[in-house]
């Protein structure tokens, strides 16, 4: 009996009875591709997942749970010429997100998410109160306008949160402006269900935060609408990207950059990266719409950050 036949018979057999990392090890094993050669494959297909993910999927390390890694393996499936579902098939059922929604993340800070850091820190220090952590962010939908210049001209968000405790009644918004923004004239303004709680503006950067009061307490697993604006009256420099960060994970996440026909792009990139794993960064290509709008959408983002960047002409 030929190798070929006995490595074909093992497959068959992983397939059928798992566990998963040894299936997959041997389905990219017998489709004769490296790992570098499948990357490539699924980048053809829109697919980017890093090598070291693929790497560590195969060694049992990690297991593929995000919607683009599950697409992921989809695609690995046709690449390989294994049968549809047959890997998938041995992941099990995604972890249940409703029953993690009720457990309170740990507390996490802005390090290594927003820079400069150590302001962020310091114009947070009075704003983080024993509510943080209490509300998971479901939806979070922000448009940034530029203006003929490049310039920023104002950030819209919108945010549906889910209480995971009892009792949160703020939003907690931050925003890092451009250097030369001078921070006391930048401002936050409510605009839908909340009401402008305590600022702080950091002495010297452009940061600011502050807090949005909703009319009341929530009660664990209640969801909260909001909508507030950013305006930096100082802003003078072009920008180049605009970063979101997340210290808790989110349902689903949409940003959106509208240019000015004065000034358009020669290049956009949607770039998110995975706090403390910079091998799950994943970088694509983005287009313009007829609107000059680019966006990006990403369904359960991990905490880490979310960045449109963009080259001028």
């Amino acid at each position: 009996m030929s190798g070929d036949v006995v490595r074909a018979r093992e497959l068959s057999e992983l397939l059928r009875t798992g566990p998963f990392h040894h299936a997959l090890r041997a389905a990219v094993g017998n489709s004769g591709l490296t790992l570098e050669r499948l990357h490539q494959r699924l980048a053809r297909r829109g697919v980017h997942v890093s090598i070291t993910s693929l790497s560590y999927w195969q060694a049992g390390r990690s297991r593929p749970e995000r919607s683009e890694s599950l697409r992921a393996i989809r695609a690995i499936e046709n690449i390989t010429g294994v049968p549809p579902h047959s890997l998938t098939g041995l992941l099990g059922p995604p972890r249940p997100r409703g029953v993690r929604a009720t457990v309170k993340p740990d507390p996490r800070s802005y390090d290594g998410l927003l820079e400069p850091a150590d302001s962020v820190a310091e114009t947070l220090t009075d704003l983080i109160g024993p509510w943080d952590g209490q509300l998971r962010p479901q939806v979070v939908d922000e448009s940034l306008v530029l203006d003929s210049a490049g310039v920023v001209s104002e950030l819209r968000v919108r945010v549906l949160e889910r209480a995971i405790a009892p009792a949160p009644d703020r939003h907690l918004a931050v925003f890092v402006g451009e250097p030369g923004s001078a921070p006391g004239q930048m401002r936050i303004e409510p605009l839908e269900n909340c009401r402008l709680g305590r600022v702080r503006h950091h002495r010297t950067q452009p940061v600011i935060a502050a807090e949005l009061l909703f009319d009341r307490s929530l009660q664990a697993r209640e969801t909260h609408l909001l909508e507030y604006r950013l305006i930096d009256d100082s802003a003078g420099t072009a920008s180049t990207e605009y970063r979101r960060a997340f210290r808790y994970p989110a349902d689903l996440f949409v940003l959106s950059v509208a240019f000015d026909d004065g000034r358009l792009p020669s290049r956009c990139r949607g770039i998110v990266e995975v706090r403390d794993d910079p091998d799950a960064t994943v970088e694509m290509e983005l287009g313009l719409s007829a609107s000059r709008i680019a966006h990006l959408a990403r369904e359960d983002v991990d905490p880490g950050a979310v960045t449109i960047a963009w080259e001028w002409e």
